[in-house]
């Protein structure tokens, strides 16, 4: 598939083949898949820096609509169920599935896997993985992570340079301990 490099189509062919990949496909390999140089798709940066990718991750993900799915994410909920020995109150259920960050919806008797009986409790619970994922990805996309490292007291005066040569001979005195 022939590109033209840096254009507005070429960056959005991109865009689109990340978007599908459902976050298994890196930038860099979408540069590559839709015919950037290799050398080109080692530094993803240079597209993803640019006014058109931005424009594209604006058009595609709006904020109106990222703000929406937030939302839905932060309420991203899982079910499951959990066994409790007979005799337990259903009370001390309910408040045991509480104590976990969970909302229990249903307790009821049967049996376990082994054949005993059991109280169980069909409850919901926040699905934590899902939500970080999700906008993770959104905000990696849309540039909203910064690559900068801010110092604090006497490290905030020094330049890259001086940092460096700090960090190099800070780790050659804990090599020689």
């Amino acid at each position: 598939m022939a590109i033209v490099k840096g254009t507005r189509k070429g960056i959005k062919q991109v865009a689109k083949k990340v978007a599908e990949g459902d976050g298994k496909i890196s930038v860099s390999r979408a540069m590559r898949e839709v015919g950037y140089s290799e050398s080109t798709a080692k530094n993803p940066q240079r597209i993803t820096k640019t006014r058109t990718w931005q424009k594209i991750m604006d058009e595609e993900f709006p904020d109106e609509k990222i703000s929406k799915i937030h939302n839905k994410l932060l309420n991203a909920k899982g079910f499951t169920t959990r066994s409790f020995p007979k005799n337990m109150s259903d009370d001390d259920i309910k408040s045991i599935i509480k104590s976990a960050g969970a909302t229990p919806l249903r307790i009821f008797e049967g049996k376990n896997d082994m054949g005993l009986k059991v109280k169980s409790c069909f409850f919901s619970y926040p699905k934590e993985v899902v939500i970080d994922r999700a906008l993770d990805k959104v905000y990696k996309l849309k540039g909203r992570y910064t690559e900068k490292i801010e110092f604090a007291g006497k490290f905030r005066s020094l330049s890259n340079e001086e940092l460096m040569e700090f960090i190099k001979e800070t780790s050659k005195s804990l090599k020689k301990r």
